[in-house]
């Protein structure tokens, strides 16, 4: 089929059908944006405060000073008449806590945060993915130098 006068080119006569392509095509190209806030959400009815059906089923119920709490994960019998002892810390930003006196030897293992352990007149480094070990019956205190939460999690070896 040859173009002639008699069968022009598709969009020939539709001089704005070329805009309307450029506008569909760049419509596309910028993100949503996200809806404006309404203001502060309703009060809940006061049959609806509890925020989860069931409590956790190991809290950090063990205020450890006034800026850190602790949990034990897990407990169990060792060998030679020891016992084993597991257990999370949190620290809160700019906090410290103190530690139980234990009568082994504890292992921490930083899970999160920075900060600083000092037990047996030593300062230890709490840094992300380092272990740190401290002698049986040292008092440790525990303080947390950053923004964030420090997340510890205790391993404890006592003497029966």
């Amino acid at each position: 089929m040859a173009l002639s006068p008699r069968n022009p080119p598709v969009g020939h006569n539709c001089p704005w059908l070329p805009l309307l392509i450029l506008l569909f095509t760049c419509s596309g190209c910028q993100p949503p944006k996200a809806p404006e806030g309404h203001g502060l959400l309703p009060e809940s009815p006061a049959d609806q405060t509890i925020s989860a059906a069931a409590a956790p089923s190991r809290p950090f119920d063990q205020p450890l000073g006034k800026g850190a709490l602790g949990r034990t994960v897990f407990q169990t019998p060792g060998p030679s008449k020891t016992e084993i002892t597991v257990s999370d810390v949190i620290v809160g930003p700019h906090e410290e806590g103190s530690l139980p006196t234990a009568t082994g030897p504890v292992l921490i293992d930083v899970r999160s945060g920075s900060g600083a352990a000092a037990a047996d007149g030593k300062t230890l480094d709490l840094s992300s993915e380092r272990l740190v070990s401290v002698s049986a019956g040292a008092a440790i205190t525990l303080k947390n130098s950053g923004d964030a939460p420090l997340v510890l999690r205790l391993y404890t070896v006592e003497g029966k």
